[in-house]
Parts: C-alpha cells; structure tokens; sequence
C-alpha cells in the first residue's frame, strides 16, 4: 500500500517538474519574443510589410524608393534629383529624432536649399515696410491697418481695425485691400472680407462689380450679402475666375496647386486654373462623388480618394489632412487612397491608407500601417 502511494507521489512530482519546466520555457520564449520585437520597434523594422503585400504596391503601380517602417516620416525635399528628406526613429518614438536629407539608396547627402531673397521686410508690430537694401522705412499704413502679408506682387492689408473702415453707420467689418509695388491700390481698389492664397493663386470674397481708384474711396464702404462674389486672383495680380457664391455647379470650395474644385459635394467640377488663365477650352473636367479629393496635377499626377464604406461623404480638400499627423492620418485612413493623371486615369490602384501630392514622380503614401516613398509609374527613371 505503502509502495503504491509512493509511486503516485513519484508520478505527481515528474508531472510537477515537467509543468514547471515547460513553463519556464513558455516564459523564456515570450521574453525572447518580447525582447526581439522591442528590438524590431526601436529598429523601426517591425512594420515592414509582407513579400506579397509589397508585391501588390508594385503591381499597383508604386515602386517602393524606401522600404516600410525603416523612417517614422519621409519628405520629398526635391525628388527631381534624387534628394529626399526623412526623420530617422530615435528610440522607436515616431516624435524622436530629425530630417535628413538622403539619396534613393538611403544614404546620406549635402544638400543645401537656397532661399529666395527677399528685399523688403514687415515690422514687427505689422504697420511698416522696411527696404532690407537701404534699411529705410518705404511705407507704413493708416492708423489701425496692419500688413497681412504679401501675395505675388500685392500687399495686402488689414483695415478692420481703422477708424476709416467703418461703414456709414458706424459699424466695423472685416476689410482687406491690396497695394502693389509702388504702394499704390491694386486690384482695381477690390476689397474683400476673406481671402487664402495657394501657391501661385489667391481665393477673395469681395464686392461684386465694384472697383476703387484710391485708398480713401475705400473708406466706409459696407458688404451686403447679396453684392459678394468670390474671385480668383494669381501672383500677377490678374483676375483669372469671377463667380457667384453659389451657381449650378455649386460654390467654390478650395484650389490645391493650379486646380480649383467646385461642387456641392456631390458632383464636382475640377478648373485647370493654368489652362483657364491661358484661355483653353479644355479647362474644365467634371467628376462624380467617387472622387472625393481635391487635386494638384502640377506633378501631372495627383492623389484621389474615395470612401471605404458606400455612404454619402461630403468631398474633401487635401489641406483637410494637414499638417500630417497621427490624427489626421486617422482621418485619412476612411478613405482608400491612388493617384490618377490629368484625365482622371489611374496610375496606381486605390489600395492605400494615405496618400500626398507628389513631386517630380514621388509621393509619400500610407500603407499597410506604415509610411513609404514611392516612385509612381510614369515617373522619373521608370
């Protein structure tokens, strides 16, 4: 009886052992694994993507430039010739390290952007205009305008808060004018309660049809909502498009590069502003809602977007996911994300999580949870 109950007691305690030395083992592989990924994610490694997810970039018209994950972000400092900004991981924290610029093959290079020269400079307090040549003082405004900046050969200024700029009943508004090089009132005395410039166009809401000599006929003028119309203007100061608030193809929502999208966020209405200012006929292209994305084709390429789900989604401009970020990645990521040409053809399959406008044959896109640098089809050298 004795011998029995020993030999059970024998069994439990191999048993015992056997269990405690597999999970002694089970332990020792998780923090091997543990370790090995930390490894992976301080590398900046572990998001790679699969051979055959890569292979689906590639047949979608993207050859990768920079392979998944080795860069927490890439900029395209100047992808004509081959140079190319990225932020390196510093401790796996995408916030950690800084911009570098490097080759295609990774590498690093000397790379120096040259700045524009400017020759004038605003004050500090916004009410002076400084020749940086001599360091004289050529112009200064009106007591409570202020310069908001500068737009191709304009000035623009802000008079709202002036003694002068209130209306004929006393009461303020937001106004904007603009001075050309001389100082003198440009844009045939426009002035406008809104305005956003993009590149090489500016967007005004102004008075309709009403146009001024000089500053001082200006001066209490009043906006009625019925007299407004949006405007757009280039660097030269040149009015390239007049147009209503709202008309049949809907209001005016943006310009990204040189095209301009109007739509009431079902159809939409893509205006080549180059080709309009140029007096081509074939400006304009209408699209459907399954492009939701506003364009630039300075490239001669642009990123589109639709909806994952078949919902009804208003359209979107490319600045909504600006300045890029965890968040506005997020955002970007409802949508499935390609490139197409001029004619809205596609040059990539709409397979990814993100996408930016591209340069010289280069975009930086989202996919498969990571960032890349990609060379589109049609680019540079392929």
């Amino acid at each position: 009886m004795k011998t029995k109950e020993r030999g059970s007691l024998n069994i439990l305690k191999s048993r015992f052992v056997v269990i405690t030395l597999a999970a002694v083992l089970c332990l020792t592989v998780i923090i091997g694994v543990s370790v090995k990924i930390m490894q992976m994610i301080s590398s900046g490694t572990w998001q790679n993507p699969s051979d055959e997810k890569a292979q689906e970039l590639l047949a979608g018209g993207g050859e990768i430039v920079f392979s998944f994950g080795k860069y927490s972000d890439i900029v395209v400092l100047d992808g004509e010739r081959g140079v190319f900004g990225v932020k390196e991981f510093s401790d796996g924290q995408a916030e950690d390290g800084e911009y570098k610029p490097v080759d295609a093959e990774g590498n690093p290079v000397d790379y120096h952007v040259k700045e524009a020269s400017e020759d004038y400079e605003i004050t500090e307090d916004k009410t002076a205009i400084v020749d940086l040549r001599t360091g004289k003082e050529v112009f200064h405004t009106a007591p409570g305008e202020t310069i908001a900046g500068k737009f191709g050969h304009c000035w623009i200024i802000d008079g709202t808060e002036s003694e002068e700029f209130k209306d004929n009943d006393g009461f303020s508004s937001v106004y904007f004018y603009a001075l050309d090089d001389k100082f003198n009132v440009a844009l045939d005395g426009m002035i406008f309660n809104y305005y956003e410039s993009f590149g090489r166009y500016m967007l005004v809401q102004a008075e309709k049809n009403i146009t001024y000599d000089t500053r001082e006929q200006l001066y209490g003028r009043s906006f009625f909502s019925d007299n407004i119309e949006k405007t757009v203007i280039d660097t030269e100061g040149r009015v390239v498009y007049r147009d209503g608030d709202y008309d049949d193809d809907g209001y005016i929502r943006g310009i990204t590069g040189n095209i301009m999208i109007k739509g009431d966020g079902i159809v939409l209405t893509y205006i080549d502003l180059d080709k309009l200012s140029a007096g081509e006929e074939n400006c304009i292209v209408r699209r459907h809602e399954k492009l939701l994305c506003t364009m630039d084709f300075d490239d001669g390429s642009a990123p589109a977007c639709r909806m994952k789900l078949k919902t009804n989604r208003d359209a979107r401009m490319l600045e909504d996911f600006q300045p890029a970020g965890p968040e506005a990645e997020r955002e970007m990521a409802k949508y499935k994300w390609g490139f197409v040409d001029e004619n809205f053809e596609p040059i990539t399959s709409m397979d990814f999580d993100g996408a930016y406008a591209s340069e010289n044959g280069y975009a930086v896109v989202i996919y498969d949870g990571s960032k890349a640098l990609i060379r589109l089809k049609g680019g540079r050298d392929s």
